[in-house]
């Protein structure tokens, strides 16, 4: 029983198990009021997921972050997840965006911000839906980080702008921003052999008359 548990744990680390590949998925809120069309005077919540490690143009440093990519002529290398915006509580703009996205933040002592952008392409006639907003301070008030988790509550001489623009169903919608909020969640993928090593880690610690033989079935959640 030792030397099966042995070689079952030898193959995991192998694997690379003791130490999956990371990825850090954030997740954006921007708050404030429409100020245009149809929708003037109601409320605007905006809504991102991003997940930093698909960008294929990127910068890290202590004053300025961001990640961003396009998808799919080399690639995915969008890292923009989802991007909705929905409008007093009950009506709701999703970019789905499978064109290009961009994670942003930057400090520089007289000037910080935080931007955050996902684009939609429509293939057939090349026309974009996008979502954008961004605060900037004309002070070191903003963080620069990417990932948070950070509040921020924009001040009166702030930058505070948020866009829907849909070119598909020429829609364009406006707000000023009064806040932003970014959290993160460090996701651990891991192989997809595991659960047969772990089934495998299960048996090597039962007695040898308890063992059944695999009826090769194999299950798919799509």
């Amino acid at each position: 029983m030792k030397t099966k548990l042995f070689a079952v744990v030898s193959a995991l680390a192998v694997l690379g198990v003791a130490s999956p590949a990371s990825a850090v998925i954030v997740d954006v809120t921007y708050t404030g009021t429409v100020t245009s069309s149809n929708y003037f005077g109601d409320t605007w919540v905006a809504n991102y997921v991003f997940d930093t490690t698909k960008g294929n143009y990127n910068e890290s440093s202590p004053t300025n972050n961001y990640v961003s990519g396009f998808c799919c002529y080399y690639g995915d290398f969008n890292p923009a997840l989802s991007a909705t915006v929905t409008i007093n509580g009950s009506t709701t703009f999703s970019v789905n965006p499978n064109y290009e996205g961009r994670i942003a933040a930057s400090n520089f002592g007289s000037e910080s911000q935080q931007l955050h952008t996902a684009v939609y392409e429509d293939v057939s006639s090349q026309k974009t839906r996008l979502l954008s907003n961004h605060i900037t301070a004309f002070n070191g008030n903003i963080s620069p980080s990417i990932t948070g988790p950070y509040h921020y509550t924009a001040m009166l001489r702030d930058e505070a702008l948020g866009s829907y623009i849909d070119g598909i169903q020429l829609l364009s919608i406006y707000a000023s921003l009064q806040t932003v909020t970014v959290s993160s969640d460090l996701a651990t993928p891991l192989p997809a052999a595991l659960p047969l090593f772990a089934s495998g880690l299960g048996d090597a610690q039962r007695p040898h008359h308890s063992l059944r033989p695999n009826d090769g079935t194999v299950t798919s959640s799509g």
